[in-house]
């Protein structure tokens, strides 16, 4: 991607610029009402990721709609896992502390802050809960950095949906050649922004290998703070 005719980028925002696993661990053993210290904490989290995983990609199938993720999860962890809370509330408690969580990964902010520098329009763009997304970014500094916020839950159309980029790349009055989408998922973020035609920047930090069946990312990197390096901007 040439930065003289790059306008806009659009960031994921769960492992790509904020620090989810860290924020999913704490706000789990919250609302499941487990010390981090409890025997089967690292048990009872592996189960809830293989869970929710298989949830998601349900969803992103149009085979299971978020109120329906939101708490079967946690009835299916409950068959695997002894916990106290009902299912139900912990669904309701998992999203409440999770929306207060707004860690930010390693030089996310950095980036975002010498990308805007230069003039480029920074967008959030995701599939996560309105509710999660909004409440993280309410006392987050990278707020004032974003010239759109889009959340699949609110314009009723999920990333890899061609809609969902449109609708952004819209909103922020770019064309899809002066855009890229920076993202973790392959399917989601990388497969969906290509199949537009959208620049795609894969972030890989545990260095898996990319679903041979996908259309593949432009460009690769470990960890966000990378971006401005492989744009050819220098922090």
């Amino acid at each position: 991607m040439d930065i003289r005719v790059l306008s806009a980028i659009l960031f994921d925002a769960d492992n790509t610029l904020f620090d989810f696993d860290r924020a999913q661990r704490e706000a789990l053993l919250e609302s499941l009402e487990l010390k981090s210290n409890h025997p089967q904490a690292d048990e009872v989290i592996h189960h809830y990721k293989t869970i929710n995983e298989e949830c998601w990609k349900e969803h992103e199938l149009g085979r299971m709609d978020k109120e329906k993720v939101k708490l079967l999860r946690f009835e299916r962890l409950r068959e695997l896992a002894d916990f106290s809370p009902h299912p139900s509330k912990a669904s309701h408690d998992f999203l409440e502390i999770l929306s207060t969580k707004d860690y930010l990964l390693p030089g996310a902010l950095e980036t975002a802050r010498e990308l805007k520098s230069k003039g480029l329009k920074l967008a959030l763009a995701t599939n996560g809960f309105s509710q999660v997304q909004r409440g993280r970014l309410q006392n987050s500094p990278l707020r004032e950095l974003l010239d759109g916020i889009f959340i699949s839950e609110e314009m009723g159309v999920q990333k890899p949906d061609p809609d969902f980029f449109h609708f952004c790349l819209r909103e922020l009055d770019v064309p899809i050649a002066e855009s890229i989408m920076v993202g973790d998922s392959p399917s989601a973020d990388i497969a969906g922004a290509k199949a537009l035609g959208i620049f795609s920047i894969w972030i890989n930090p545990s260095g898996s290998t990319y679903p041979g069946n996908l259309p593949g990312p432009d460009i690769e990197i470990p960890m966000v703070g990378e971006l401005p390096r492989v744009l050819g901007i220098g922090i």
